[in-house]
């Protein structure tokens, strides 16, 4: 055997150059697949190349460290959506190897679930692979607290009432627009010094609306 070359649509191939690129490219290849190095602190130590010499050529060695199989699948914090319609976008199976593309494919598909309903949610990192468990802690944004500005005390309670009955306890972007073009408002200006730290929590301000346009 002459050796070993890295091919752009094959890969390590025998015969050729064999280079140190072209094991590092093939490692990164391997790893690529999703079933490698979840449990790991590093993945990169999943999946090892060595290379010995023998009376035939040189031998390639692939060392990997395989990932455990799913044992279970937890969703949490749907927020307004049934848990069950959420478990039904996930495609990581029990029983089988735990895939870490596969699993960040399902996060996004979840997220844009959510985001076509007008809702807004977070997916941390959150699977356990050394105990099989997967998990998916979905996070939906809260409605934001607001102020309205340029009205009255009882006619501002009334206009927000009316808001968070329309939107509900999670925030709904499509909602909240509907109700707030239906009650006439709009969102206000940020002032020049506007307090946005990061500590503390944006409050929405809105204000009725200084020109309505032309109709619809």
């Amino acid at each position: 055997m002459a050796g070993i070359v890295l091919d752009d649509d094959r890969g390590l191939e025998v015969g050729g150059e064999l280079t140190p690129l072209g094991l590092k490219a093939a490692a990164e290849r391997v790893r690529n697949m999703g079933f490698f190095g979840a449990s790991e602190f590093d993945p990169e130590n999943a999946v090892m190349i060595r290379t010995e010499s023998t009376q035939g050529g040189l031998l390639v060695r692939i060392e990997v460290r395989e990932n455990p199989r799913v044992k279970s699948i937890v969703v949490t914090g749907t927020g307004p959506i049934p848990t069950g319609k959420i478990r039904r976008l996930i495609r990581t199976r029990v029983g089988l190897v735990f895939n870490t593309r596969d699993y960040y494919v399902d996060k996004q598909r979840i997220v844009e679930y959510y985001s076509k309903l007008g809702y807004s949610v977070l997916i941390s990192f959150g699977e356990s692979t050394k105990s099989g468990v997967v998990s998916f802690p979905v996070v939906v944004v809260l409605m934001d607290p607001f102020v309205i500005e340029g009205v009255g005390q009882r006619e501002s309670q009334r206009l927000a009432s009316q808001i968070r009955r329309a939107v509900g306890k999670w925030f709904n972007a499509r909602k909240f627009r509907e109700v707030i073009l239906k009650l006439k408002l709009e969102p206000a200006p940020e002032g020049p010094d506007e307090d946005i730290s990061l500590s503390k929590s944006p409050i929405l301000r809105l204000r009725r609306l200084r020109s309505t346009g032309a109709a619809n």
